[in-house]
Formats: C-alpha cells, sequence, structure tokens
C-alpha cells in the first residue's frame, strides 16, 4: 500500500498545538504531522477494540451464543475449557 501526503490547514487550540510539541519532543517525533498520524493510528486501533470488547460482553451475556457454544465444545468441534 503506497502512502501518500495530502498538506492540510487545522485551526487548533493554543493547548493542543503546545501539546502536540510537547508530544514530538518526548516522543522524538520527525514533525508534528508524524504524532497526528500516530495519534489518528492509535485512536483507530483503540476504537475497534472497544467493537470487539462490546461484542465480547453481548456474547456474554448471551444465553443463545453460550447454548451454541457448550454445544459445539461438546460435540468436540473446538476445545471448551470452563473459567
Amino acid at each position: 500500500m503506497t502512502s501518500s501526503k495530502q498538506k492540510v490547514t487545522l485551526s487548533l487550540d493554543v493547548d493542543m498545538v503546545n501539546t502536540l510539541k510537547e508530544l514530538q519532543t518526548t516522543y522524538s517525533f520527525k514533525s508534528m504531522s508524524a504524532v497526528v498520524d500516530e495519534a489518528i493510528k492509535s485512536y483507530k486501533q483503540q476504537k475497534k477494540l472497544e467493537k470487539w470488547k462490546n461484542g465480547f460482553e453481548i456474547a456474554q451475556n448471551d444465553n443463545s451464543i453460550l447454548s451454541a457454544e457448550l454445544e459445539l465444545a461438546d460435540s468436540g468441534d473446538f476445545d471448551y475449557y470452563e473459567k
């Protein structure tokens, strides 16, 4: 996958700019753009993880899913370990 860059202008609160500069210095980023890139990647990963966790919580509380899981475990399709 080829990454292309596009220059954009943003209006940010002064505190946000200071935070970007601090992060750039603290973590040795080459530019504030690199800080923003990393922050966006991290945000996307966090949201993806939250989605999976929410799905897991729903499945844990859904009796039909749990009974299907136990049925599969009893059939030997996969190993099931009780907590």
